[in-house]
């Protein structure tokens, strides 16, 4: 493979696994934020974001896709995603690849993420869809050449992510190689490295010593130790690891949240089948859990769309919402305000005027266990379990 210069144009964050440091002025530094929708995520980020930030995010359902794009945008605050990635590994059909392919009002350049093989590529390019991007895991033990020289030789950029080598492989990697070399092996193959924005501190260290290799030539001795001339595939079996929230489930489906107004928020849980609603009987239900039941029983989550994923956690929120947003001056007389637990999402319902009280908290919890077909239920701060 000819390289002349480093490749490296600009440098992203990814926001999967974002630091509770994060504020305004670090993530506008940045010339892209990566987000997908299966991370939930738009709904924080949307107030960080201005007109020079460009947004890569990922979709994996694409029968639905317009609904998804519609509220995933409404949450970020703009108009267009500039990279609209599409997951090489989602189950959907070319059908409604080529939908998308025409829908072009929801993104700038449509491209691929989770790319492993060149037969992945050629499948959107055989259908007349060629990607202006394609994402893929780019690192010393995750090194495809062949791909590498077939994207470049298309035209195609690439967006490298796992630069470290991900959760298992990242510290072997650094004591092995070294994070400088890491991050200069990503500069060189690349045109977008996304780097993690776990750590603020760390990710702003990656980012400052990337930015020095951009519109570089890469010299003699650069060429000797990062253009390696075969493949290198390392796979670690995967390592089962203690989930990073636990959650007590009460007979009711109730959960007792300790947060900053110690208020008690009810639970709207989803099973893997999602063909009905469990509700409780009418005459015990309040307005506002009648009012989100009606809704919920005339929605059906999109078939390419897994049960339990970060999608269908999405999915389920854009809905919640649309369906409070029905009622009539809901959001002129209530604040809403949301938060993220894991995978847990929290909103609390506070009255704009007048003596706040019978404030009500929510809770959001998709899950691929079985809990109930949602189970939705409310409960004002002065209630006991």
């Amino acid at each position: 493979m000819e390289l002349k210069n480093y490749s490296i144009k600009s440098v992203a964050l990814g926001t999967k696994d974002l630091s509770q440091m994060a504020n305004d002025f670090l993530l506008k530094s940045y010339d892209y934020l990566e987000t997908s929708i299966s991370y939930n995520n738009d709904f924080l980020l949307g107030k960080y974001l201005n007109k020079k930030t460009k947004v890569i995010s990922e979709i994996s359902s694409l029968s639905e896709h317009e609904i998804f794009l519609r509220y995933h945008l409404k949450w970020l605050n703009r108009k267009k995603i500039d990279i609209l990635l599409v997951n090489s590994k989602g189950s959907w059909v070319n059908e409604d690849l080529l939908r998308l392919k025409e829908n072009t009002s929801f993104y700038s350049e449509l491209g691929i993420s989770n790319v492993e093989s060149i037969e992945e590529v050629e499948r959107f390019l055989n259908l007349g869809v060629k990607p202006s991007w394609v994402s893929i895991t780019l690192n010393p033990t995750y090194f495809n050449i062949e791909l590498l020289e077939y994207l470049k030789g298309n035209d195609i950029k690439i967006i490298a992510h796992s630069i470290l080598g991900g959760e298992q492989m990242a510290r072997m990697n650094i004591e092995v190689y070294t994070l400088q070399f890491l991050l200069e092996f990503a500069a060189l193959y690349a045109d977008i490295v996304c780097i993690s924005g776990h750590s603020m501190e760390e990710s702003i260290i990656s980012k400052t010593h990337l930015e020095k290799f951009i519109g570089q030539f890469i010299s003699d001795e650069t060429k000797g130790l990062y253009l390696f001339p075969s493949s290198r595939i390392v796979k670690r079996a995967p390592v089962k690891t203690l989930p990073l929230y636990r959650y007590l489930a009460y007979e009711d489906l109730v959960v007792k949240f300790n947060g900053p107004k110690e208020i008690i928020l009810p639970v709207l849980s989803m099973d893997k089948e999602l063909e009905k609603i469990n509700e409780p009987s009418e005459e015990l239900m309040t307005k506002l859990e009648k009012t989100v039941y009606d809704g919920l029983n005339k929605i059906i989550l999109p078939e390419d769309c897994i049960p339990g994923s970060g999608e269908a956690e999405a999915f389920w929120r854009y809905s919640v919402i649309a369906i409070l947003s029905t009622i009539p001056a809901e959001f002129l007389r209530y604040k809403y305000t949301y938060e993220k637990q894991g995978n847990l999402f929290l909103i609390l319902r506070e009255k704009r005027f007048g003596i706040k009280k019978n404030n009500v908290g929510l809770f959001l919890l998709v899950s691929s266990e079985k809990m109930g077909i949602p189970v939705f239920k409310q409960i004002k701060n002065n209630e006991k379990l």
